[in-house]
């Protein structure tokens, strides 16, 4: 127990720095980028923007191990807006090159319950110069949970604003095909659980399958992460998908790279 305590002891330390750093005009933080790939065409049609921390003490450390513990501090608000402008700033270079690139933004339930994260996102694009047509929101598994009516209703006003919703954690948890009839979205991301094993399994392949040709039939484009080897893709050019991720075509990277190899 007493490695234990030592651990936990290390993670509130390291918590407390980032969180210090976040109110601290988000010092040590950067973003990187994963293109989302047209199957069928093989091109990037757009990218995920990724919040990342980093620095001499604790090396670079993943969203899933703060934001967690963070999200509904108010220093979380502050990280999600610096985000949004970061990155459609560096988005402006590629949509000067593909008008019809997406900027995908992760979006916990904290923001998006939030009575002015739409006020937020207008004013990042006003401040930047970034399209409102070309951002992607990719909502949060929790974003579920939110106030049906609220959700319903926010997601429509950013429809009509040209905005493109993506439901992430598809296919996981609390009924997701029944979530989908109420709720019109632009795209499903389906959850790299989906494809570990779609190579060794048929019974994981067959699901895939039923169940993209399932969230296509409402209606939005079907994208995949965790795409790892040649094997898997070819599996997945099988079934109803439409986009992928992983580090088969591209690790997360910077703004030049992608623009460089990607648009």
């Amino acid at each position: 127990s007493g490695n234990f305590k030592e651990g936990s002891k290390k993670r509130l330390q390291m918590i407390d720095e980032i969180r210090n750093c976040m109110v601290n005009d988000c010092e040590n933080f950067h973003v990187k980028y994963q293109p989302v790939i047209n199957i069928a065409a093989g091109k990037a049609v757009g990218v995920e923007a990724l919040v990342r921390f980093e620095n001499d003490k604790y090396g670079e450390v993943l969203p899933e191990d703060f934001i967690p513990v963070l999200e509904h501090d108010f220093a979380f608000e502050e990280m999600g807006i610096w985000l949004m402008e970061n990155a459609m700033r560096d988005g402006l270079k590629l949509v000067a090159k593909n008008p019809d690139f997406l900027m995908g933004l992760n979006i916990a339930a904290s923001q998006f319950g939030d009575s002015f994260f739409v006020e937020s996102l207008k004013e990042a694009s006003d401040n930047t110069g970034f399209p409102m047509k070309n951002i992607c929101l990719e909502l949060s598994k929790n974003c579920r949970l939110l106030d049906q009516e609220l959700l319903k209703e926010k997601v429509a006003a950013l429809r009509e604003m040209g905005v493109k919703i993506l439901l992430d954690d598809f296919g996981s948890g609390f009924a997701s095909l029944e979530f989908l009839k109420h709720l019109p979205v632009d795209l499903v991301k389906f959850d790299m659980q989906f494809v570990e094993n779609i190579v060794e399994s048929e019974t994981d392949r067959q699901d895939l399958k039923q169940l993209s040709a399932l969230a296509a039939l409402h209606g939005p484009r079907v994208v995949i992460k965790g795409i790892e080897t040649e094997e898997m893709l070819n599996i997945i050019s099988d079934s109803q998908i439409d986009r992928g991720q992983g580090f088969f075509f591209e690790r997360p990277t910077d703004i030049e790279t992608i623009v460089e190899k990607y648009v």
